[in-house]
């Protein structure tokens, strides 16, 4: 190992030319340094057989074409609207209730209820097939 210093005038001195004179310089033992290396490795082993073994398994994937992925992105928009839509319909209908009946509120709560129920079912039946496997 070679290393220039600078002494105390800033100006370069001897060259340090083994490991042990580095050492000594350091103001380490040979003895100390050997055993920091031994418990060094010694706790590699020791990391090494707690590791884990995973296994991997591959399976055959293809990947979608690029029409399935277009007609499952137009499902998707589908039941999005379709869930909207039923509410904001039933909730108008439920509005015209009111105005006619004169039953102020529960017309629209019991639009927005029925219209709930017919969208989320909607909603379901078009994710249901979009998450089916065509295979």
């Amino acid at each position: 190992m070679k290393k220039n210093l600078p002494d105390e005038n800033g100006q370069q001195t001897s060259e340090l030319k083994s490991e042990s004179e580095a050492r000594s310089f350091a103001g380490q033992s040979d003895d100390e340094v050997l055993n920091f290396q031994f418990e060094d490795v010694r706790s590699v082993d020791v990391r090494q057989s707690e590791v884990k073994k995973e296994f991997v398994v591959q399976t055959n994937f293809k990947p979608e074409s690029p029409a399935e992925t277009v007609r499952k992105s137009g499902l998707a928009y589908a039941a999005g609207i379709t869930l909207v839509g039923a509410i904001v319909v039933m909730l108008i209908v439920g509005w015209f209730v009111d105005r006619l009946a004169g039953t102020s509120p529960w017309g629209i709560v019991g639009g927005i209820i029925l219209g709930s129920i017919v969208g989320f079912y909607q909603f379901f039946r078009l994710t249901s097939q979009i998450l089916k496997n065509n295979e």
